[in-house]
């Protein structure tokens, strides 16, 4: 994964394709429940499947989407709870950030493969909120 240094990180716009996962917002886990269930398998399927249909249906954003997504995913574990902080994800347990970054992930690999930046240092890109 290459990952200009040169471009705007827009997480605006991510968000806009974590949002468009509206099976994530009436989802309603119990405690200790994850979205990776068996039982919560279709609802996770269908969740992935809207945030593909919302990157194709943006093709033209799509490497806005996908370069703010891998700056997120290589983010360490502090900086990347707190631009969940300002990001929203309309995952069932918020807090979860184990479980937030295993989502991340999953989508990526679903969508695109893989995100790893090789020298990686977060603060050498200029991130828009």
């Amino acid at each position: 994964m290459i990952l200009p240094r040169s471009r705007v990180i827009d997480l605006d716009q991510l968000e806009t394709a974590f949002l468009s996962m509206i099976e994530l917002r009436y989802l309603g886990l119990d405690f200790g429940e994850s979205l990776f269930d068996p039982r919560y398998h279709a609802a996770l399927e269908d969740a992935i499947e809207s945030f593909i249909r919302h990157i194709y249906d943006y093709h033209d954003q799509e490497l806005v989407f996908r370069d703010a997504l891998a700056w997120m995913l290589n983010l360490p574990t502090d900086r990347f709870e707190a631009v969940l902080g300002q990001v929203k994800v309309p995952y069932p347990h918020y807090r979860d950030l184990g479980e937030i970054r295993r989502f991340l992930e999953l989508l990526w690999q679903r969508t695109w493969g893989d995100w790893t930046v090789a020298g990686f240092d977060p603060d050498a890109y200029e991130a828009r909120y």
